[in-house]
């Protein structure tokens, strides 16, 4: 799963298999059954931790089909701190914890609706979606923001962004460092765990993703 981010939250829900996913600077290892949460600008990516099939469904949606500041009261004290950060989604949810179930059943039923797409699907999956949110509330409302990855976050997300459109160029781990005010050692360490991997091999996997679209796609 390449590393990237956006405005949108994202529920992981692993299926098949097992995987490591970095999400807002949190390492977590996955495995059938269990939930990940991944909110709003969130830097994530994930790799796959065995031999067979990982399979997961990701569900990216935003917030606001849950609860508008419009006209839902609720908003104010669900929606709008997870917006501003002042309260985080649980990262990980183990399928074997003691609360798993009252979210993950209204997840399951979520899925299921998107993909078989019966008549009325879309508000069936927007009943679930709310109903897991309100389980979530229930269970994990004193959650930490944890505006020190935040932070990290936006610091990285222009080096991130240049190096996608200048994968090819040649930059230095000082260079990089530079780009964000850091100095090299402490940019590798703050690097690797933001991302989960070091700068040169994030280099790699981007040049080597570059590659693979243009053998998918062009004649090249």
């Amino acid at each position: 799963l390449h590393l990237h981010w956006h405005e949108h939250f994202e529920i992981i829900y692993m299926t098949e298999g097992e995987a490591m996913f970095y999400i807002d600077g949190q390492e977590n290892e996955a495995k059938p059954g269990d939930l990940l949460f991944v909110g709003s600008g969130e830097l994530h990516t994930g790799r796959s931790a065995t031999d067979g099939p990982t399979t997961f469904f990701a569900i990216v949606f935003d917030p606001n089909i849950i609860a508008s500041a419009g006209f839902d009261p609720h908003h104010s004290w669900t929606i709008s701190p997870l917006l501003s950060g002042k309260v985080k989604l649980p990262t990980c949810i183990p399928g074997d914890s003691s609360s798993s179930h009252y979210i993950a059943d209204p997840i399951r039923s979520l899925v299921e609706e998107l993909v078989r797409k019966q008549q009325g699907y879309e508000m069936q999956a927007k009943l679930y979606l709310s109903l897991a949110f309100a389980q979530i509330t229930r269970h994990y409302r004193n959650q930490e923001s944890g505006k020190d990855s935040k932070q990290l976050n936006e610091r990285f997300k222009p080096l991130i962004t240049y190096l996608e459109q200048h994968y090819a160029d040649k930059i230095s781990v000082e260079d990089a460092a530079h780009m964000v005010s850091l100095s090299p050692f402490h940019f590798c360490k703050t690097f690797k765990k933001a991302t989960g991997y070091t700068f040169s091999h994030f280099v790699q996997l981007i040049r080597i993703s570059e590659a693979e679209r243009r053998l998918r796609e062009t004649e090249l």
